[in-house]
């Protein structure tokens, strides 16, 4: 027996609004354009495709350990080149986990990785966290990545750090 869809896209659509609002419709829209994204991404850092949504958090977006998902704000889900920019770097933080969770993981940086991602859960702030080695490495892969993928040169607002992730692409990513 053959299942008829119910609906076509814009019932679907509708229906969909209705219960939730137009500005979830177009996170979700959003979303789904992050999709392909993920996919290059997973598999550059050979690392399985991990659930994304939209929250209201104060960060940009935040890489969810134990539940295992990642969290885009809801301030930034609506400008591509920022979601973008999120989704690279906490994918980067996911392969950082999968590596130290990873018994047989030679990763020249695992023990640093772990000690950092116990630290960083501790509730640091975030002039502190930007100094953790994990950080620097998430923000290089998303610089190189940026490049790589968009042809964009992203560059972090403080010109100081912005040399430092520089000299760590040059370094460890290139």
């Amino acid at each position: 027996m053959k299942l008829e869809n119910k609906f076509n896209e814009e019932e679907l659509k509708k229906e969909f609004i209705k219960y939730f609002g137009i500005e979830k419709w177009n996170q979700e829209e959003s979303l789904g354009k992050l999709w392909p994204i993920e996919l290059t991404i997973c598999r550059d850092l050979e690392i399985d495709p991990i659930p994304v949504v939209v929250e209201e958090i104060e960060e940009d977006s935040r890489y969810y350990i134990k539940e295992e998902y990642i969290a885009i704000s809801s301030k930034l889900i609506m400008d591509e080149i920022e979601a973008i920019k999120c989704l690279i770097h906490e994918l980067r933080h996911a392969k950082q986990f999968n590596c130290i969770t990873d018994e047989n993981s030679t990763h020249p940086f695992k023990e640093i990785w772990i000690s950092e991602l116990i630290y960083e859960t501790s509730g640091i702030s975030q002039e502190e966290q930007l100094g953790l080695f994990i950080e620097i490495d998430a923000f290089g892969y998303q610089k190189l990545m940026m490049k790589k993928l968009f042809d964009i040169d992203w560059h972090y607002p403080n010109e100081e750090y912005d040399k430092v992730i520089d000299s760590y692409v040059e370094k460890y990513l290139k």
